[in-house]
């Protein structure tokens, strides 16, 4: 069965301050890799750059560099839903070059 990942999942896989949760995450993410069972919402995604680069109590969970970075590695493992992976992909490098 396909299912789609929520952006909780997303930012728990890297959020040290949870690491049950952190552990969880990390692996439904790999058993969707292996299996072909995920979709990416692109709202997922954008939702996740914004979470984890947002302050917390003074701590970032990531920065924007490694966020973006993580949002393209995102798009190369899962099948992103509408738009489309391409436009999700030129967002991101519209946010990082700008």
């Amino acid at each position: 069965m396909v299912a789609l990942v929520d952006t909780n999942i997303l930012v728990y896989r890297f959020d040290a301050r949870f690491p049950d949760k952190k552990k969880i995450a990390t692996e439904v993410l790999r058993r969707g890799i292996l299996e072909d069972s995920l979709r990416l919402p692109q709202q997922a995604i954008i939702e996740f750059v914004a979470a984890v680069t947002r302050p917390i109590r003074g701590h970032f969970i990531l920065s924007q560099r490694e966020a973006l970075r993580e949002a393209e590695e995102l798009l190369s493992e899962f099948p992103v839903l509408y738009p489309n992976e391409a436009i999700v992909r030129n967002a991101i490098r519209g946010c990082a070059a700008y």
